[in-house]
């Protein structure tokens, strides 16, 4: 059995209520609730073990606190499980959750909070306090994105960064080609560690819809989704996508209204293109004291985006308007995120090295604890350098910016992407 599936397997095998009513302590499920925890408890060293193998090649400590709290937890929801005298059973479960409200605290990263208010809940569905599970499964639910975010960070080029960080350069390390190996190893390394992060949050999604349903709580469907980046072959001698490419998760509609992906839910009401004749300039790129103005106008700190994004800016701020999209569209989250996020509108890239990639063009700053954000407003396409009279405007320009398709969609750190359609 896979990590943290458990509760996903047992629930395809029995039936979502007859997991409810095993953690519940339901007498007639005695058998169930002893394979439900025998199977929770089989998984957890190997999830100790996933999570410390990230958490040391992503440069992520899992300090003593958590990992000592989390263990205590898990053995006293074991010891909870086989409890015969109810007031034992809940006063071990209360212990239980406390412990494991305490490796919450202790979290260092979205993956390892998701983790510990993964048995959060299972501890309150166990007491029977259905809004408190609730709660938790919804914290849950937003550590997992901000674990998917923060992976979606590490690879492909960052990744290559952090390894020479990792690696730091000496004069014993030998010659240039055996620093390139290194790299090259250490960076894959990195960017594996990330896939894991990925995947373990996308298995902490579906268990937490997996309770959710058990629990009778309201349930919006599922999107369409495109997977995230698989794992490196091997045995491929090509050029690995995750080097070159940001790691991106495509959420489409499942049918018309809104798209909900764990903590999040996007709305669009309104995208059209409206043609207009360009302006002319004889500026090429902006100063990056007006691109700093710009950053500070969408709530973005330049800290927060990369050399090669602000390269493209600058050039963009002074190309000709050849059309203007109108766009009415809102991003809720319930809980809100705890750190700072870019939002963006988006499209496809038709770059034949990258054709699924999708690139932001206009965003705004989502700060830590905002709930909501709604772009309303009309947003300026550019001709990409391309020199026309301004008399003159080829119908194929009045469209999307050169490189890009006419597909609009929402994004949050340039990392999931909910279209438009």
């Amino acid at each position: 059995m896979e990590p943290l599936t458990a509760i996903s397997v047992i629930a395809a095998k029995y039936g979502v209520s007859a997991v409810i009513g095993a953690l519940t302590g339901n007498e007639g499920l005695g058998g169930l609730g002893s394979e439900l925890m025998g199977a929770l408890m089989e998984s957890e060293d190997r999830i100790a073990e996933q999570l410390d193998g990230i958490s040391r090649k992503l440069d992520r400590i899992l300090v003593q606190r958590y990992a000592t709290a989390l263990g205590a937890g898990q053995r006293m929801l074991l010891d909870a499980s086989t409890a015969t005298d109810p007031q034992v059973r809940v006063a071990e479960l209360s212990r239980a959750r406390d412990l494991f409200l305490e490796a919450s605290a202790a979290a260092l990263s979205p993956l390892q909070l998701a983790v510990a208010e993964r048995y959060v809940a299972l501890c309150y569905i166990a007491l029977g306090r259905r809004e408190a599970a609730a709660t938790a499964l919804k914290s849950m639910d937003r550590a997992a994105a901000e674990a998917i975010l923060d992976a979606a960070a590490e690879a492909g080029p960052p990744a290559y960064e952090r390894a020479r960080k990792q690696l730091g350069w000496s004069g014993r390390v030998g010659s240039r080609s055996r620093r390139d190996d290194l790299l090259e190893d250490q960076a894959d390394d990195i960017i594996l560690a990330a896939l894991r992060e990925a995947e373990l949050a996308e298995e902490l999604f579906r268990e937490s819809r997996t309770l959710a349903q058990g629990m009778g709580l309201p349930l919006a469907p599922l999107p369409h989704q495109e997977e995230l980046p698989h794992e490196p072959d091997a045995e491929d001698d090509g050029p690995d996508p995750l080097r070159n490419t940001k790691m991106q998760l495509v959420l489409r509609p499942p049918a018309p209204g809104p798209v909900r992906y764990g903590p999040i839910t996007v709305t669009w009401r309104k995208v059209l293109i409206q043609p207009t004749k360009p302006s002319s300039s004889s500026k090429t790129t902006a100063s990056m004291t007006e691109v700093r103005q710009y950053l500070e106008s969408c709530s973005i700190s330049m800290d927060q985006v990369d050399g090669e994004f602000l390269r493209r800016l600058r050039r963009r701020l002074h190309q000709p308007i050849v059309a203007w999209l109108e766009v009415d569209v809102t991003i809720k989250l319930e809980p809100a995120f705890t750190r700072n996020r870019i939002i963006g509108l988006a499209s496809r890239s038709t770059d034949p090295s990258s054709p699924d990639a999708w690139v932001d063009f206009h965003l705004c700053g989502l700060t830590a604890g905002q709930s909501e954000l709604t772009i309303k407003s009309s947003i300026p396409f550019f001709l990409q350098g391309k020199e026309v009279a301004e008399s003159y405007v080829p119908s194929s320009f009045v469209s999307m910016p050169a490189g890009l398709t006419n597909e609009i969609a929402l994004s949050v750190d340039n990392t999931l992407i909910f279209p438009s359609a």
